[in-house]
């Protein structure tokens, strides 16, 4: 039975990304609908403003390089995160109509093999939703109580840095603006996270779509070599064959004939069908999130410049900072990677269904029949490409390429700012 769509686990990531206002969540009632909206905008103002504010303190530490780069390595996230959530709500029509068909195609299949892969792809979105929620659970807590305690080995310090005409000795003054960039934090860090949640779950539904594809097709031999037909099964055979004579010699052996291939004929062109709706959710997929993989390279690639950088300075100075702020570059360059790996995996599966379709036994089938496994195999050497702004592919090698460029860039500015 299917499970509300709300509640399908698959969706939860989008409802937490509407709980801080990132996503569209409606209800039968108009004025519950009004409250979500009017909360929807005042978060993503809130957003807006943090970015104002990250922006104006930028300018005001212009000239101090170490000021500099603590602040772009908080601002480029905020930016990042808020871009990335106006670029999925621009989408939101395509997102949602995907999510719904994937959500239908769930439930399509039901048989011991296909719960076990369900159950498998669904534990995978589960660990990695687990390591990213107790990631932001544990740094976040950190992040905070290193800012406040500042005063031990310095001059006091928000847990972010923003242009804020603030006394930092007046303590109510100072507890206030600690308290609100808090809560402004947790909207950034929650969306951060979710966003990228998103991504895998729908990715990961594509892939068990195509995995159960997959096997589908290697089940082709068994239902070629499935159909017999009895002498005493004719009268009750729905699968009437019109104009054939019953009463001809060797009956049996030319309807099973005949059979097989009208029913590894339909079971084939359902396979096709099935493939092209799959093609048609990965072109959908690319088409909504192109701009917001754009937005995730440029943003986590000026991330890890910034957050390397000022790494490397506090190596030198033997800063107390260093351990969370190591953390988060490596936070940074997992989120990243996971992105491409998942992008990658997709890629592969869709791959895979050319490569099941050629270890069947088509070679047994007649040319009728071989056909459509030609059909198969042209259609998965069409592959996809999922891109980050319509010219970057998503993948492994533009992680890899990704981190020689930026320690490339990293190096040439660390040499600048020596000499």
């Amino acid at each position: 039975m299917k499970s509300n769509f709300n509640e399908f686990f698959f969706s939860k990531y989008f409802n937490y990304l509407a709980y801080v206002g990132g996503w569209t969540y409606k209800t039968n009632n108009i004025n519950t609908n009004r409250i979500i909206i009017f909360y929807q905008i005042l978060c993503l103002v809130s957003m807006f403003a943090s970015i104002a504010l990250q922006l104006a303190d930028l300018w005001r530490v212009s000239g101090n390089l170490d000021k500099v780069t603590y602040n772009m390595c908080t601002s480029v996230i905020v930016i990042d995160t808020t871009s990335k959530v106006v670029v999925l709500l621009n989408k939101t029509k395509i997102i949602n109509k995907l999510r719904l068909n994937l959500w239908n195609d769930f439930y399509k299949y039901q048989d011991e093999d296909i719960e076990k892969l369900k159950n498998s792809i669904t534990s995978e979105l589960k660990r990695v939703s687990k390591m990213f929620h107790v990631a932001g659970l544990v740094f976040y807590p950190v992040w905070i109580s290193v800012a406040y305690f500042s005063y031990l080995w310095g001059p006091r310090e928000l847990p972010f840095p923003a242009f804020l005409p603030i006394n930092h000795d007046d303590s109510l003054s100072y507890n206030l603006c600690f308290l609100l960039e808090i809560v402004l934090g947790t909207i950034i860090l929650t969306a951060a996270i979710e966003t990228n949640l998103i991504v895998f779950s729908l990715v990961l539904q594509m892939v068990l779509q195509y995995k159960i594809l997959y096997r589908r097709i290697l089940k082709v031999s068994d239902v070629y070599e499935g159909i017999h037909v009895d002498d005493d099964d004719d009268d009750d055979n729905d699968d009437v064959i019109p104009n054939y004579d019953y009463n001809a010699p060797n009956k049996k052996k030319e309807i099973n004939f005949i059979l097989k291939r009208k029913k590894t004929e339909n079971y084939l062109k359902n396979i096709i069908n099935r493939q092209l709706i799959l093609s048609h959710y990965v072109k959908l997929f690319e088409f909504g999130f192109n701009r917001y993989f754009l937005v995730q390279i440029t943003g986590g690639s000026t991330l890890v410049i910034m957050n390397g950088l000022h790494v490397i300075k506090m190596t030198y100075q033997l800063s107390s900072k260093i351990g969370h702020q190591a953390a988060y570059l490596f936070f940074i360059i997992v989120n990243f990677f996971f992105n491409c790996f998942y992008t990658s995996k997709l890629v592969e599966e869709f791959n895979s269904i050319g490569e099941a379709a050629y270890a069947t036994s088509w070679y047994k089938m007649d040319a009728n029949l071989q056909k459509y496994f030609l059909m198969i195999i042209i259609q998965a050497q069409k592959q996809p490409k999922i891109t980050a702004g319509r010219f970057i592919l998503m993948n492994l090698n533009t992680f890899l390429t990704m981190l020689r460029n930026t320690y490339s860039w990293l190096m040439l500015i660390r040499q600048f700012e020596i000499k």
